[in-house]
């Protein structure tokens, strides 16, 4: 009797199994709805709009973005979360919705790892601690050792900005200044451009930003100096800028991200499908210099799989530098 129920269960498997390639095999065959949640005309827009013209060009179908910034991302997510998992509706969004939010938000309305099929990294941001020094100083020679020795002598004159309190350039500084104590005083803005505004008038000193044209064209102006960036192997961008663990401290661990989601359920050939094709666009190196390096970002592909190891690691990193920071979670 047993024998015939693992016989049939292992018939509708196969079963299940055969319709999914066949799915797979046919799809796409109309539009890829994508919801992001970032605005429209930003650096991730114009990226996910990029490879959405090469998926038309290798299908025949458009990829249709619909842009939800806000909100930490919610919107963008629970617009996806009950969406049918058939390949059709996807979700664009950064750390903040599938990492952050869990552990700062009480009653979340989703789980990220239960509610979304993890399809490929795109982009990790290729940030640099951007510094313009006090009027008086001698801030073009500085090393980011001397900001944080006159920050120490100087407190309280020494602004650092960010886009909220728990945002990834939030957190930066912090652990910054847990580890060499330097005594920053964070100033939050609503939004990016309004941070970039705020340092342009001399509002603040310092901010971690990514490094798209006009960032570089500040630096290369002598407007502004980059102290560090992040990357392990520096940002081909910005040949000489040392690493944090070199000109920091070793041990950061915190590269923000973006990445593209299905609802739970979708079909794994169809998440393999869309990973493939998204990887195919990202080998071309004419292509991603134009539009994932020229815009700030480094190309981080990755399989449905290892996306879901790596988020499996993102919580604990992004645990800590909370605790870093005094800020409470979940």
């Amino acid at each position: 009797m047993l024998g015939g129920v693992a016989l049939i269960a292992a018939i509708v498997l196969v079963g299940q199994t055969n319709t999914s390639f066949a799915q797979a095999e046919n799809y796409p065959n109309k539009p890829i709805h994508v919801v992001a949640g970032d605005g429209a005309g930003g650096p991730i827009d114009i990226l996910n709009r990029a490879i959405g013209e090469q998926i038309q060009a290798m299908t025949g179908q458009k990829l249709v973005i619909e842009n939800m910034p806000g909100g930490r991302q919610v919107p963008a997510a629970m617009a996806v979360k009950d969406a049918a998992p058939d390949g059709y509706t996807l979700l664009s969004v950064t750390q903040n919705a599938i990492t952050l939010n869990p552990l700062l938000i009480k009653n979340l309305r989703y789980q990220p790892l239960k509610d979304f099929a993890p399809i490929s990294l795109l982009v990790n941001q290729q940030h640099a601690i951007s510094f313009r020094g006090p009027e008086g100083t001698n801030w073009k020679n500085w090393t980011f050792k001397d900001l944080v020795e006159y920050s120490k002598a100087n407190p309280g004159k020494i602004f650092f900005g960010s886009i909220g309190i728990g945002s990834g350039s939030h957190l930066a500084f912090e652990w910054m200044k847990h580890k060499t104590g330097a005594r920053f005083t964070h100033v939050p803005y609503a939004g990016s451009p309004a941070m970039l505004r705020a340092f342009r008038a001399g509002e603040i000193h310092l901010f971690q930003v990514t490094v798209s044209k006009d960032v570089k064209q500040m630096y290369d102006d002598g407007f502004a100096k980059a102290l560090a960036v992040p990357n392990k192997g520096g940002n081909p961008r910005l040949p000489g800028v040392p690493t944090y663990d070199e000109a920091v401290a070793e041990g950061y661990a915190y590269l923000p991200w973006t990445g593209w989601f299905a609802p739970a359920g979708t079909p794994k050939p169809i998440l393999a499908k869309l990973h493939g094709m998204v990887a195919k666009i990202m080998s071309d190196p004419k292509w991603t210099e134009r539009f994932v390096v020229g815009a700030g970002f480094l190309p981080v592909t990755s399989s449905p799989d290892e996306f879901r190891a790596y988020l499996a690691n993102d919580a604990p990193n992004h645990k800590a530098l909370l605790a870093i920071a005094g800020i409470k979670t979940n």
